[in-house]
């Protein structure tokens, strides 16, 4: 029997179309790969580090986030690093929570850019 954590990625990489968008930000180059979804302007933000979620900015879903704003703060060897938004967008699903360790590659925020 399938593991569910393993299912749950592999329904993410099956969506996944490409590695996009140039990072603005030294922070997130560290700690995000931004990936283009089969959904039509949607894109997936996942960590490129192991780490814990310090802070989730107060977001909630559909919530309008502009471009440079600090989305979460993630700790890493005792560094703390800000994960800030790309694009000006909506944020569709939010994958993490405070105090959370989160895995490599794992997704933290799907959002959608405005056009």
């Amino acid at each position: 029997m399938m593991n569910p954590k393993s299912r749950k990625n592999d329904l993410f990489e099956l969506n996944i179309l490409k590695k996009s968008l140039k990072k603005r930000c030294k922070e997130n180059e560290i700690t995000t790969d931004f990936f283009e979804t089969r959904l039509e302007y949607h894109y997936l933000l996942k960590s490129r580090i192991v780490a814990e979620v310090v802070f989730v900015k107060n977001v909630s879903e559909n919530h309008c986030v502009f471009k440079g704003e600090v989305l979460c703060t993630l700790k890493y060897l005792s560094c703390t690093y800000n994960v800030v938004m790309e694009e000006d967008g909506y944020i569709k699903k939010i994958y993490i929570v405070e105090n959370q360790v989160i895995d490599y590659s794992y997704p933290l925020f799907l959002f959608k850019k405005v056009r």
